[in-house]
């Protein structure tokens, strides 16, 4: 028991160093990342725990044989006076079904043998106030009990409900069904005055073990967890990835080893122990990831304010020479790109150039474009956008830059097909929301249109076109993509917008760049944001009148180098920050792997 002891406490800098991005799944996450290895160590901590290397054996607490037979008595008398349901005897375990060697003393007992009632509670008639509550899957977290989340059943349905189906402290309760609630187990206490009952997607165990904390623990451990998936050669539950369901004969079924009385007791004051270590250590290293992202957030702010290049490069010595301390994550790597693209649309990136197209100039030609092609029918003529009021503009630009909207330089913006594409033979790829990633605009498409469809050739794009997503969550939309496919080879879907640009005057890397910085999406994008049934909008006629800095052509083409350029350095940095977060990540598993 020494090793396991000194696996744990010995080998703390792995398991707190170890992250990865947030998933939804699991104990103890939160922030904007998983923390892996802490998440590893309770995995680690509950496998030892029902393997029974956690706590030492102790010869005195004898084995679990006459312990059952008082269980089973107790059972039966339960039974016999008609507070427990008189089960089906199940065969006996077969060494299959064994998952793992248990200690002398342990037994391997079917769930349906230590407990007094194992049932799916009942679908309630909901009523908005009443005398009982009614659990569902959202009140069964991990860890936690959430009575927010409960409703109520009215109050003339009660009588429907049998004693026994009033939740009672020391019951397992374990939810049975859905993708991503499915599997989460939490034994609760309840107070004398709570009324409880639970609705038909969660199973209430009641445990006559004597322990029904020591359920729990198996039950949370991964190799029951691991189960809770249908493509699993073990798997416990029945139906499909999108609807799964944790069946009650599964669960009076399914096998669980079972210590000595006094030994499970010990076990689950020791887990619990180390799970509260565990929340320590997780508050700790996420306070550090905190404050780390508040340095880097404050510092790169500095150079953001920068008011001139000369204020840019004094601020910049300051934080090169804590490059190493800063920048050590690819979230603060991914925060120093975020600053450059920040620079660039302020114009502390580049030095002002002698002769160049000024804004106005490009703004008088792209205006002279869009007429002749309104007389050569090939664009509807458009009321023209209200003139920009200097007063609301973001921030000061440098000297021959200008504000300027991007419906002014812009040739067109359009909205893409409505048509509902389909899997063909062959046709015209059509891009949806989701093609937009990262600034870039990827070609995968499995939804194709006729290559006749009446819409085209008007709706194809052309390499350089700018899809902007009008209509996602609240996180994603305004997001924007730069097109980079073949001429007239593809589409795009309507909730899509595309921007066409005159190359010569506008160029659409300088303008993608802008439209994904964060002062676009702060200042644009945001405070525009419509929401409509769970879904965030920000139109076209939003779009066009949303403000860019618009630098003379060749500038543009310097910002876009510089973009580039340091792009590649903070690409650079994130992968290898990626690279010793999987190798950390190697480490925990390495570490926990050790127990089998």
């Amino acid at each position: 028991m020494t090793d396991v002891n000194q696996l744990i406490t010995e080998h703390l800098d792995i398991w707190t160093s170890a992250i990865e991005k947030k998933s939804s799944a699991g104990r103890g996450n939160g922030g904007a990342v998983t923390l892996y290895g802490i998440k590893r160590l309770r995995a680690l901590v509950l496998e030892l725990a029902v393997r029974g290397k956690l706590v030492p054996q102790v010869v005195d607490d004898g084995t679990t044989n006459s312990y059952l037979d008082e269980v089973i008595r107790v059972r039966n008398e339960l039974v016999k006076h008609g507070k427990a349901k008189k089960l089906k005897k199940l065969p006996a375990i077969l060494e299959s079904e064994v998952p793992f060697e248990t200690p002398n003393g342990w037994s391997w007992v079917r769930l349906q043998d230590i407990s007094g009632y194992i049932q799916r509670g009942k679908s309630p008639k909901y009523a908005d106030s009443g005398r009982v509550q009614v659990i569902s899957q959202k009140c069964v977290q991990w860890g936690f009990f959430d009575l927010e989340k409960a409703r109520y059943i009215s109050d003339d349905s009660i009588e429907g409900y049998g004693p026994e189906r009033f939740l009672r402290s020391g019951d397992v309760l374990w939810n049975s069904t859905g993708t991503g609630t499915v599997g989460r187990v939490l034994s609760v206490e309840i107070e004398e005055e709570q009324a409880l009952v639970a609705d038909s997607h969660v199973t209430v165990v009641r445990s006559i073990s004597g322990c029904p904390k020591f359920l729990e623990v198996y039950l949370s451990s991964a190799g029951i967890q691991d189960r809770i998936d249908p493509a699993h050669e073990r798997s416990l539950v029945s139906g499909s990835t999108k609807q799964v369901e944790l069946n009650t004969s599964t669960v009076n079924a399914l096998p669980i080893p079972l210590p000595p009385l006094e030994e499970q007791h010990r076990i689950v004051a020791k887990v619990d122990e180390l799970m509260g270590l565990c929340d320590a250590l997780e508050r700790q290293a996420e306070d550090s990831l905190k404050a780390h992202q508040t340095l880097v957030d404050t510092c790169l702010a500095t150079l953001t304010n920068s008011q001139t290049p000369e204020d840019l490069t004094q601020n910049w010595i300051r934080i090169e020479a804590h490059f190493d301390t800063l920048f050590t994550t690819e979230e603060s790597a991914a925060a120093l790109r975020n600053a450059i693209l920040e620079m660039a649309a302020m114009g502390l990136l580049t030095r002002r150039a002698s002769s160049q197209v000024t804004p106005d100039e490009i703004l008088k030609r792209i205006a002279k474009d869009k007429k002749g092609l309104v007389d050569r029918g090939e664009l509807r003529r458009e009321k023209p956008l209200e003139k920009l009021d200097p007063k609301k503009v973001p921030f000061a630009l440098p000297s021959g830059w200008a504000w300027a909207k991007i419906g002014d330089i812009a040739l067109f913006t359009q909205y893409g097909t409505s048509q509902k594409a389909a899997k063909l033979p062959e046709g015209v790829p059509v891009l949806a929301m989701g093609n937009i990633q990262g600034g870039a605009v990827s070609l995968e498409s499995e939804k194709l249109l006729p290559r006749h469809w009446e819409e085209f050739p008007s709706l194809l794009l052309q390499p350089g076109d700018l899809l902007y997503n009008r209509t996602n969550s609240a996180e994603l939309v305004g997001k924007t993509g730069l097109f980079d496919g073949p001429e007239d080879a593809y589409t795009f879907a309507s909730y899509l917008i595309r921007i066409r640009l005159d190359h010569s005057l506008v160029r659409p890397q300088y303008l993608n760049f802008v439209m994904n910085s964060p002062f676009f999406r702060a200042t644009q994008i945001v405070p525009k944001i419509k929401k409509q049934t769970g879904q965030a909008n920000v139109n076209g006629t939003f779009l066009k009148n949303m403000l860019v800095p618009l630098p003379p052509t060749e500038e543009q083409d310097s910002v876009i180098k510089q973009i580039e350029e340091l792009s590649k350095v903070c690409g650079g940095l994130a992968k290898g920050f990626s690279q010793i977060g999987a190798f950390q990540r190697i480490i925990a598993d390495t570490l926990t792997s050790k127990i089998h």
